[in-house]
């Protein structure tokens, strides 16, 4: 019994500790791109649930056209009233079959932990509605652009060089899920790349930041947000 009861506390210090973890994680400042000071004018967003965060661009005439690929597999970035395209990188199992709670699978749940293939999801808005849970990031041109490079740099390419859509329908009539680099696991998480890909466009930000409190707080603790996390 009393290894048994060890062996309890060991399988539950584990997930306590990677919490943990994570709010040094958030605070450490992580390496970055280093960008020209420039005049941060140009806006973006975090888009935060409970275990998932997105990156919101601006869909301008550049960026629209960079996400062309997008458009040819069914998702309108063109459209006159979009006005922000939406994209998140996950573990291709758990993000595509989990849509709603009631879809939450202990298989692919694990898989993710594990490890899994990562996918991207690209989705478009229109006007976006003031809440909490978006979180409004200022940046420079050059910013905004080491961020377009990055993201983009994340989907796989097919043999003709362009991203691969996955036949896995999305969460809304206009997304699709791409085919990504990378692995996921509970070390790289949703989170951490998109805290990875604000790094990458020059933002300071923790040097990890697996779950969406710790990218919360990184972004507050690092001078993005004003009020509380």
């Amino acid at each position: 019994m009393i290894y048994l009861r060890r062996a309890l506390l060991g399988f539950l210090a584990v997930p306590l500790l990677w919490l943990l973890a994570a709010i040094p994680g958030a605070v450490i400042p992580g390496a970055k791109a280093p960008v020209a000071p420039a005049p941060q004018d140009r806006q973006i967003y975090v888009a935060t649930g409970l275990i998932h965060n997105d990156i919101i661009l601006p869909a301008t005439p550049e960026i629209r056209r960079r996400f062309a690929f997008a458009e040819a597999a069914g998702v309108p970035v063109g459209w006159d009233e979009v006005n922000w395209i939406v994209v998140g990188w996950g573990a291709r199992d758990f993000y595509t079959k989990t849509r709603f709670w009631n879809d939450l699978a202990l298989g692919p749940t694990l898989k993710g932990i594990v490890g899994d293939e990562g996918i991207l999801r690209v989705d478009v808005a229109g006007t976006l509605e003031t809440t909490p849970q978006l979180r409004p990031l200022a940046v420079s041109d050059e910013q905004l652009d080491r961020l377009l490079d990055a993201v983009l740099a994340d989907f796989a390419q097919g043999p003709d060089g362009q991203p691969i859509a996955h036949p896995v329908r999305g969460f809304t009539p206009f997304d699709r899920f791409f085919l990504a680099e990378g692995q996921f696991n509970a070390l790289f998480t949703c989170n951490s790349w998109v805290g990875a890909r604000l790094r990458d466009a020059g933002l300071p930000l923790g040097a990890w930041t697996p779950t969406p409190y710790a990218l919360t707080l990184s972004l507050w603790w690092h001078g993005h947000l004003n009020g509380d996390v």
